[in-house]
């Protein structure tokens, strides 16, 4: 059996975080692992290039903070149907929304890729603190990003670096002298 593993995003209109997981999950797909896509709000370009792709996503229409009861309930079915193993989130809204509904409500042990640190805004430090030990494993894209959560109390063994990678592929066409300068 293929491990499950459902990928929470805030959005997937067009953005870095939202590129990258466009992709990386389809060739996730293609090692035996089978990835469910589940978007917060809208519908976005990556979404319908995600489907393309082959990949399941699920969008929960929480468009409006009036929205949370309809769209959490919308999330414990898809992922009460999907029994993921792993849940991955992706962005501020989706890393809290998915430890609440997810970690606490469902059991399930989150993984939360981060792009920056939510150090900065001080209410957001505080809950990601309260919330950290509903965490399995803390992705970094840097050293130093290591350093920051480890100085803010966060647990060493939990946080491993996943540099952000690129497809080589995409620049093969472009003129020696312009690759050179990358």
């Amino acid at each position: 059996m293929k491990k499950r593993v459902a990928h929470l995003i805030t959005a997937l209109d067009i953005g870095g975080t939202e590129q990258m997981l466009l992709n990386i999950v389809p060739r996730l797909n293609e090692h035996g692992l089978e990835n469910h896509v589940i978007c917060m709000k809208g519908r976005g370009v990556i979404g319908r290039e995600l489907t393309e792709k082959g990949v399941v996503v699920h969008y929960l229409d929480f468009n409006h903070p009036w929205d949370i009861l309809k769209s959490a309930r919308r999330f414990l079915v898809k992922m009460k149907t999907f029994e993921p193993e792993v849940l991955v989130t992706y962005l501020v809204h989706a890393d809290f929304f998915g430890r609440i509904f997810g970690s606490i409500m469902l059991g399930i042990k989150g993984v939360v890729y981060r792009r920056g640190p939510y150090l900065k805004w001080e209410f957001l430090s505080h809950f990601d603190r309260w919330t950290q030990k509903k965490v399995a494993r803390h992705l970094v894209v840097s050293n130093w990003l290591k350093r920051e959560l480890e100085k803010n109390g966060f647990e060493k063994r939990k946080i491993q670096i996943l540099p952000n990678s690129v497809e080589i592929a995409a620049f093969e066409d472009l003129p020696v002298e312009t690759r050179n300068k990358y």
